[in-house]
């Protein structure tokens, strides 16, 4: 049950529900492949994304630890522009983690391997994308339920879901879309270009996201 108490110290509440069983002292590992559909009007456009999790806790404590690894998963809509699905910096809010822990646990991880779920919509991850791809300031919420508002007539979301999977970890596909992010995630800067040092310092959007959200390691 030593998992169970971990996210309930994290103050999940009722969310926790979601891990119900035991579990062993030996840290559990899994990847996870988020992947978003967008309708375009060109057509359907996929963007996916791989990322590895684990699970452990201390058997003298009983404390819990969860660590990750890999990329926000980003969708090319052609036209210069770009749809980001985030990863959430309160990790075990993260649906990733809830779903993909919730099938490994009990059972052997290769038995789980193409499991799929539809994310549902109250547990989308955040969407985001930048009014100048250049410029990290430029970053904007996106509404999933009305990506018209953002992108233009023909523009939707029709499906976002998670695969527990043994394909690589994604990397480089951040980096290559964002030619400014290694420079800020060599700094540690949130997006409005300073150090998150005493937050809130300009209350812009921008100061709410960090590179973390784009890529952990």
């Amino acid at each position: 049950m030593m998992r169970r108490r971990f996210l309930q110290m994290l103050g999940l509440g009722g969310a926790a529900t979601l891990l119900t069983g035991c579990y062993s002292e030996s840290p559990d590992e899994w990847k996870s492949k988020l992947t978003l559909t967008v309708q375009t009007p060109q057509g359907e456009v996929i963007g996916s994304a791989v990322r590895w999790h684990q699970f452990s806790t201390d058997p003298v404590t009983g404390g819990g630890h969860y660590q990750d690894k890999g990329e926000a998963t980003v969708v090319d809509l052609g036209g210069g522009k770009y749809l980001f699905a985030l990863i959430q910096e309160m990790k075990p809010h993260d649906y990733t983690v809830f779903y993909g822990a919730n099938l490994v646990k009990n059972s052997t991880l290769a038995g789980q391997i193409g499991r799929k779920a539809v994310v549902p919509s109250n547990m989308y991850p955040l969407l985001v994308t930048f009014t100048d791809i250049a410029d990290p300031k430029s970053v904007k919420q996106v509404n999933p339920a009305d990506l018209a508002a953002t992108f233009g007539a023909g523009f939707s979301l029709k499906s976002i879901t998670l695969e527990v999977t043994d394909d690589k970890v994604t990397e480089g596909v951040v980096e290559k879309v964002l030619g400014w992010f290694s420079d800020y995630a060599s700094h540690e800067f949130r997006l409005n270009g300073k150090k998150c040092v005493a937050c809130p310092d300009d209350n812009t959007f921008a100061e709410s996201i960090g590179t973390g959200n784009f890529r952990v390691r």
